[in-house]
């Protein structure tokens, strides 16, 4: 589809790419997607399903990471911005609560290039 169609709803596709990584417990391509996707987008679905996808395969790190910086946004939002994301952060909220162990920290390259590539 990428390469048939590059304009066609890519956010949304990297997003459904790494989820479906993900259920085929494709870790390390799942985090590639996701990394992609948060670098490429960043918006607060990417971020979310990101930290969301963290928290269950065990990479607190990351999860907790993307909450803060959701948290940040949450805090000046208006209300309607707050209704029409509030079930996604509950998810999130749920899936921190109940994660067990942290992984290694695979976050740590994505997230090092991302504030290399954004600030300098």
């Amino acid at each position: 589809m990428r390469k048939q169609k590059p304009a066609f709803r890519p956010e949304e596709l990297s997003v459904l790419l790494a989820q479906c990584y993900a259920a085929n417990q494709d870790d390390y391509n799942a985090q590639k997607e996701f990394c992609f996707a948060y670098q490429a987008f960043g918006s607060v679905e990417v971020h979310a399903q990101y930290a969301l996808w963290s928290a269950n395969s065990g990479d607190i790190a990351t999860a907790k990471h993307l909450k803060v910086e959701l948290d940040k946004d949450w805090a000046r939002w208006n209300k309607h911005s707050r209704n029409m994301h509030c079930t996604l952060f509950k998810k999130l909220d749920m899936a921190l609560a109940s994660a067990k162990q942290p992984k290694s920290e695979l976050w740590w390259s994505c997230f090092s290039r991302f504030k290399a590539w954004s600030f300098s």
